[in-house]
């Protein structure tokens, strides 16, 4: 006989909202990986963490339990620490083909038993947000802050060296210079903080629109060092940092893009000669 909580799907709505200013979308990661783990554990199927961008809202699926249950881990998600507000479910069925047709339930459910994240040694947090054009290096900024957060080393070095536990490193990418009238909206600073210190750094767009997007990942991993070095200066640390993993290094360029690249710098060069004659 089939069991009926087969059936059941409940649709997890996110408003496509940063959850802190400049940091792009690092809550994303967090509830795929949060149920990618209870998929793991058994609780329901997730469909591998896997969700999707459906117009304004970030779209996640779970089934293969008891509505109580789907509702419950719907709202664990939605009370995750870097999840906007706003997060809703949806509760349908396998039968239904579009998604938003059912039943809507505002998160959390009042009085739902909550799952908890398993605890993870995160001392470093944020990511980097801009428009579209720069999407691969703010992409590659928020895969090496992952990579270095990771990282046993550099966690031990944080340790040594800092008394509040975590680190937020939030860049921006915007055209430099700032109008003198928005100044307040794009701050530069380092602010210090009992459980957490935070930093705020402007990335000029301009550079980095004129790359291409395999050039753009090449100026993530310096750019966070760079905003690691503002961190360090302002702490007075005198420890350095390890050295960066290899699984933050950038990829390397392709042949082809190699080629491109040299090409090109053939070509400057011989305009140059050219302007100079």
């Amino acid at each position: 006989m089939k069991d009926p909580a087969a059936d059941v799907v409940v649709e997890i709505h996110i408003p496509l909202r940063r959850a802190w200013r400049g940091s792009g979308y690092p809550w994303i990661d967090d509830v795929e990986e949060f149920l990618l783990d209870l998929e793991d554990r058994g609780v329901v199927d997730a469909e591998g963490g896997d969700g999707e961008e459906i117009g304004d809202v970030y779209v996640f699926w779970v089934r293969e339990a008891p509505e109580e249950t789907l509702l419950a881990v719907a709202s664990s998600v939605a009370k995750l620490r870097r999840v906007p507000r706003g997060a809703h479910a949806v509760v349908t069925d396998d039968e239904v083909e579009d998604v938003g047709v059912g039943r809507q339930v505002d998160l959390p459910v009042p009085g739902a038993v909550l799952f908890a994240p398993r605890t993870r040694d995160w001392w470093l947090d944020g990511g980097a947000s801009g428009a579209d054009s720069v999407a691969e290096f703010t992409s590659e900024v928020d895969r090496v802050l992952r990579m270095l957060a990771d990282d046993v080393e550099w966690q031990r070095w944080w340790r040594r060296v800092s008394k509040a536990p975590q680190l937020d490193l939030l860049l921006t990418v915007t055209p430099l210079p700032v109008e003198p009238d928005m100044t307040e909206f794009f701050p530069e600073a380092v602010k210090r903080g009992r459980k957490r210190h935070e930093l705020t750094m402007l990335v000029d767009s301009g550079p980095l629109k004129a790359l291409e997007a395999h050039e753009q990942r090449l100026q993530a991993l310096p750019a966070v060092l760079e905003a690691l070095r503002r961190v360090v200066e302002k702490l007075k640390v005198k420890e350095p940092h390890p050295a960066p993993p290899e699984a933050a290094q950038p990829t390397p360029l392709p042949t082809a893009a190699q080629r491109h690249r040299r090409l090109q710098e053939l070509l400057v060069r011989q305009l140059r000669e050219l302007g100079q004659g």
